[in-house]
């Protein structure tokens, strides 16, 4: 009975030819050659990588930023409930009830004001017609200025650059002026009146007296000249250079406007002459402008 260990016994290997081996891995082994430059090549310098970026990330409490034509519009709006807003809102009619979007018509160039077409033998009429208009304007502004006292004529009396004694003279000329062209004016109505009916009873009953039809005209036109020739009158008068005739002639002007009257300067020889005159469509001469300064 054969008694064997616990251990087996190593197997028997063949033996390997080295000569062989070596042959065989030879072949199938890639040789090549090794080179070797004679001079050095240029170190290169390898270029750095660029930095990538680094990822961005947005939280849920950050709010990205708007556009800057975004940022543009909001301010150009303003807050909520600020006077920009409502301006803004009032200028685009935002929130106005039935409001209408402009449309192609709303940017037509046309005049502003009613254009009426007038036919060609109507324009003379119609040019009348706004000539009287114009001339009926012009007569109440003149009106309204009637009685007013100039603020620069006041102005100057309460600085005390006009005295009250020359003022109060050159208004007694121009009232005196006004109340004599008044009378005249009065006594010529009444001289034609009577001339009127005396005319004409002569034209019936004395037929063959000397007091013609033309002695009558003759007269009538004499009488109109010589009130033609009382509707103007010297009121100042002062030698070119004098500084108080500035004044005088200042005055008289501001009373010729207070009392509805034309008045213009005129020099005659070394003299400077300030003149008053009737203006057509006389009214109610105010009270003195003296007492009311």
């Amino acid at each position: 009975m054969a008694i064997y260990s616990s251990v087996p016994p190593p197997s028997q290997q063949p033996s390997v030819d080295i000569e062989t081996w070596t042959l065989h891995a030879l072949q199938h082994l890639d040789i090549t050659p090794l080179q070797i430059p004679i001079h050095d090549d240029p170190p290169t310098v390898a270029a750095a990588p660029a930095p990538k970026p680094a990822p961005r990330t947005i939280t849920a409490s950050a709010k990205p930023k708007p556009a800057p034509s975004k940022r543009r519009e909001l301010a150009e709006k303003g807050k909520e409930g600020s006077r920009r807003r409502k301006r803004w809102e009032n200028d685009r009619l935002i929130g106005v009830p039935g409001v209408v979007a402009p449309s192609s018509r709303d940017w037509e160039i046309h005049s502003t004001s009613p254009v009426r077409r007038v036919p060609y033998y109507l324009a003379p009429l119609w040019e009348g017609v706004a000539e009287s208009k114009s001339r009926r304007s012009k007569a109440v502004e003149k009106e309204e200025e009637r009685g007013r006292v100039p603020s620069e004529l006041r102005e100057r009396i309460r600085r005390g650059k006009v005295e009250g004694e020359m003022l109060r003279r050159l208004e007694g000329e121009v009232r005196r002026f006004v109340v004599e062209w008044e009378d005249a004016v009065r006594s010529l109505a009444e001289d034609e009146r009577v001339i009127d009916a005396e005319s004409s009873d002569e034209e019936v009953v004395f037929v063959g007296r000397d007091l013609s039809a033309r002695t009558i005209r003759e007269r009538e036109e004499e009488r109109r000249a010589k009130i033609e020739r009382e509707r103007e009158r010297c009121v100042f008068e002062a030698r070119v250079g004098d500084r108080g005739g500035a004044l005088g002639r200042y005055l008289v002007h501001a009373l010729a406007g207070y009392y509805g009257l034309r008045s213009w300067s005129v020099t005659v020889g070394g003299g400077r002459r300030a003149v008053v005159g009737i203006r057509e469509g006389g009214g109610v001469m105010p009270g003195p402008l003296y007492a009311m300064v």
